[in-house]
């Protein structure tokens, strides 16, 4: 039986570029995704509208299960066909009770480690009890994982908001416009390996 992962894979750059990305995964998606990706385990991949991050830059958003791995070795390929783009590729846990995420652009790859101790915070305030079989608990963990998954995804879009943020020919002001319309404190922040609001 195969292991599933759960993924989340968040695709940032300018307007034109997210554009072309979710245009060719509509309409030709076995251009962009493996077939397992398509439709995994639990059900289809999910599409989330594109969102405007600023005046030029936009955010697509996609859910999905993986078989066998986390996707780090599709998605690093592909990033070299989208020069413009970062990916960010958070995954769940991959059968050896890891997850993280992965900012990918043009063949390279960052990695971020999920703090165990921040795991078992989550799992904590989720309320989940590793020793009941039930299928409430089953639930409890998996609104965990996708918290997991957010914060994953969060840890590089605060990354990806600071590279694109300005005038790369600049450095940037204290005025400076944020490319996020949302106010910093919407992405958690991990600190001393705890999760803060």
């Amino acid at each position: 039986m195969a292991n599933w992962c759960n993924v989340r894979l968040v695709v940032i750059g300018p307007r034109p570029s997210v554009a072309v990305f979710a245009r060719q995964a509509r309409t030709a998606p076995t251009q962009i995704f493996r077939s397992d990706m398509l439709v995994g385990e639990g059900g289809e991949l999910i599409s989330e509208r594109m969102e405007k991050l600023g005046s030029a830059v936009s955010k697509k958003t996609y859910s999905f299960q993986v078989r066998s791995d986390d996707g780090l070795n599709h998605f690093k390929a592909l990033s070299r066909t989208y020069p413009d783009l970062r990916l960010i590729l958070a995954f769940g846990e991959a059968g050896d009770d890891s997850r993280g995420s992965y900012l990918i652009r043009r063949g390279r790859v960052r990695k971020f480690a999920f703090p165990q101790p921040l795991w078992d915070q989550i799992l904590a305030k989720h309320g989940y009890d590793p020793e009941s079989d039930d299928d409430e608990e089953y639930w409890k963990y998996c609104e965990a994982e996708w918290e997991a998954l957010h914060v994953s995804v969060a840890h590089w879009e605060r990354v990806v908001r600071k590279e694109l943020g300005w005038d790369g020919a600049r450095k940037p002001s204290s005025q400076a416009p944020s490319i996020f319309e949302e106010p910093r404190e919407a992405f958690p922040v991990i600190r001393r390996g705890k999760l803060t609001p």
